[in-house]
């Protein structure tokens, strides 16, 4: 596709509806948010899905941990807070380590008194590879930091939710974990992270734990997609709704599943796709290619 042919992308959504504007309220909830950080080349409101889930839970009244490797990532993403600032602390972990993950949930538990929401976003793509091509070491670092770090913060943040009476966890995982996708470790990482959450729910739901996952499509985030204007097309044709999603849509339905609206969802997954996964390949090549941003 040229990315000078076609009309200029109309259907972006405005700047305007980035920020956190939603009425959904999360106060007296406790929250913690991995890869919760920003990279020195984001500037808001394009942030990644960590930012957003850690700002908008913010705003909506949750006192929120925001979790990172990089203290800097995290003072970047706490910068942009505003008058949510008093409701974010921040927290440097790796969350690979039991040993920070357990650090982690107690000091939230001992700052707030309770822990009730837990969301695992932390993730990384790798490099993109076939099982053939992938190496080992490409396979164990995807695997522990997007699919043992979960098992390890749900380990210490479920005892705290049961103290507490209950709680919701959400994993963010991908669409890449139900379609194929070109990056074995990452797939296999996040289809893992549905199945965990599924068994988790089960185990748990007598506690009053809540499980479960969502699954972002191809969001215009600073990681997972390129800001050309190629690839805005792209994303844009290649969801029924003919719109280009952001983190802030993947922030808005976590928010809605660690709140008490969802009080009786669990087990579930649920694309933040634009209905991508749903549609074949063929069905969106009208769309792909004559410039109809709408079905």
């Amino acid at each position: 596709m040229n990315a000078n042919s076609g009309p200029r992308v109309t259907n972006r959504v405005p700047e305007e509806r980035w920020t956190p504007t939603g009425t959904l309220r999360l106060d007296g909830h406790v929250a913690i948010v991995t890869g919760a950080g920003s990279r020195s080349d984001v500037t808001f409101p394009k942030v990644g899905v960590g930012a957003a889930c850690a700002l908008n839970l913010a705003s909506a009244g949750a006192k929120v941990a925001a979790i990172d490797i990089d203290p800097h990532a995290i003072d970047r993403t706490m910068a942009w807070a505003g008058d949510s600032a008093a409701n974010l602390i921040p927290i440097v972990a790796d969350v690979r380590s039991q040993v920070d993950c357990a650090r982690a949930v107690e000091s939230v538990v001992d700052k707030f008194g309770a822990l009730t929401v837990l969301v695992n976003n932390v993730g990384i793509v790798g490099t993109p590879g076939t099982v053939v091509d992938t190496s080992l070491d490409t396979w164990r670092s995807v695997m522990d930091i997007n699919l043992t770090s979960v098992l390890l913060m749900c380990k210490y943040a479920i005892p705290a939710m049961v103290a507490n009476g209950g709680g919701s966890i959400v994993n963010i995982s991908s669409i890449g974990a139900i379609r194929g996708f070109g990056s074995t470790g990452y797939a296999a990482s996040k289809g893992g992270m549905l199945s965990l959450g599924t068994s988790m729910a089960y185990a748990h739901g007598r506690d009053g734990i809540r499980v479960n996952t969502v699954l972002p499509g191809h969001v215009s985030t600073p990681m997972g997609a390129p800001s050309t204007d190629e690839a805005e097309l792209i994303r844009l044709r290649g969801s029924m709704l003919g719109t280009e999603g952001t983190a802030w849509d993947v922030a808005n339905a976590v928010a809605f599943l660690g709140s008490d609206a969802a009080r009786w969802i669990t087990a579930t997954a649920i694309p933040v796709d634009g209905g991508a996964s749903m549609a074949t390949g063929l069905a969106m090549y009208k769309y792909m290619n004559s410039g109809q941003e709408q079905p």
